[in-house]
């Protein structure tokens, strides 16, 4: 009977961590489009490499995420040092 307890409640943990986690940008995007953390809009950090865009990370709860954003964007982009694959990071707004 513990045995059957103890795998419910690991199982129902699952369920709900899995929930949680985004399954791709997309679903991060559509979140943040009618989400907005703080006062400003938030950001994210996107890398445009050999194999198309990818969402890196995103930027919230900053009293300006855009100014943060080029920040990291213009570190990122001003030598290839920073960066183990070639491709230009970029900044895309995700609400208003």
């Amino acid at each position: 009977m513990p045995k059957v307890i103890i795998a419910a409640l690991v199982g129902f943990f699952i369920g709900i961590t899995a929930s949680v986690f985004a399954a791709d940008a997309s679903d991060v995007q559509t979140f943040f489009a009618s989400n907005k953390v703080g006062n400003s809009p938030d950001f994210a950090f996107v890398k445009n490499g050999v194999a198309g865009p990818d969402h890196l990370i995103t930027i919230h709860g900053y009293r300006n995420d855009g100014a943060v954003c080029r920040t990291l964007a213009e570190e990122y982009n001003s030598g290839e040092s920073s960066s183990v694959l070639p491709g230009e990071y970029k900044c895309v707004q995700l609400n208003e």
